[in-house]
């Protein structure tokens, strides 16, 4: 009963009426350990995803959704998605609080989505392009021969913000297990190539500023052996805009100990700075 009134408080509030709704609750939680230069620590982290869906009569569907993240720390309750989104024949529309854009959402095929956690993340050997989420409303395409377009846009634009206001937009093609992305956002571009060969996922990606040496490349190799482990390595190296050189690497591992429970874990470095991370995910 507890779980009804939450999601039923929560749909209501982001103007979506209940009774015309199909409402689910899923989330995770995850326990981190980590290991770095300087000494260990302990985290967690969790979500709670409350979902309505509304299947109209004339084909579209609405969904409003809520993300609410949940950790240990001195920030233990956030929102970190609110929006509702609207899906037919001219594809997706999301308004609101994505927690992502068109740029960031399609980018699969970079090398840095394709290893195991990225848990000591890359810095300026970073890829990925796009407003993330300060994006307001974004407008994705359905898949046109293994095609798709997204474009989203930041509506809030004060003039003296210079980060106010800004577009990004992606392209992506997928044919026979390879895929291929180009994301651009102001005077940056990534593009992406990812496929099989062997049993092995590689992913390769570049990002590149016009007028800028800033620029990054990553590779990414993943594999999944026949007891279920997959183990993946990431690969990247930068030079940010003031010309310092940047690397980044990691090794892990992920396996299943059971359905809905997984076992992560990873090794790796950003410049001199070394990590080792293990976790424990639970989705319900």
């Amino acid at each position: 009963m507890r779980k009804v009134l939450l999601a039923t408080t929560a749909i209501a509030a982001m103007g979506v009426t209940a009774a015309n709704a199909d409402i689910s609750i899923s989330g995770n939680y995850e326990w981190e350990y980590t290991q770095t230069d300087t000494g260990t620590t302990w985290g967690d982290d969790g979500h709670i995803n409350i979902t309505a869906v509304n299947a109209a009569d004339n084909g579209m569907t609405f969904t409003a959704k809520s993300v609410i993240t949940n950790n240990s720390g001195a920030n233990a309750s956030n929102t970190e998605a609110n929006y509702i989104s609207v899906a037919g024949d001219f594809g997706t529309i999301i308004l609101g609080d994505y927690d992502d854009s068109a740029a960031t959402a399609m980018d699969g095929a970079l090398g840095a989505n394709n290893d195991i956690e990225t848990q000591g993340g890359t810095g300026g050997a970073s890829t990925v392009t796009g407003i993330g989420g300060a994006a307001d409303i974004t407008w994705m395409s359905p898949s046109m021969s293994g095609f798709k377009v997204g474009v989203s846009k930041d509506l809030t634009d004060d003039d003296t913000d210079l980060d106010d206001g800004k577009t990004d937009m992606a392209v992506t093609y997928s044919v026979g297990g390879a895929s291929v992305y180009y994301g651009n956002s102001d005077d940056s571009t990534s593009v992406g190539v990812k496929g099989s060969v062997a049993g092995f996922t590689i992913a390769v990606g570049n990002k590149s500023t016009s007028g800028s040496t800033a620029k990054a490349n990553d590779v990414a190799v993943k594999y999944t052996l026949g007891n279920g482990i997959t183990i993946a390595a990431l690969s990247a190296s930068g030079t940010t805009a003031a010309g310092a050189k940047v690397k980044a690497s990691n090794i892990g591992a992920s396996y299943a100990i059971v359905p809905g429970v997984k076992l992560n874990a990873e090794s790796g470095k950003l410049d001199d700075a070394n990590y080792t991370w293990v976790a424990v995910n639970m989705s319900f």
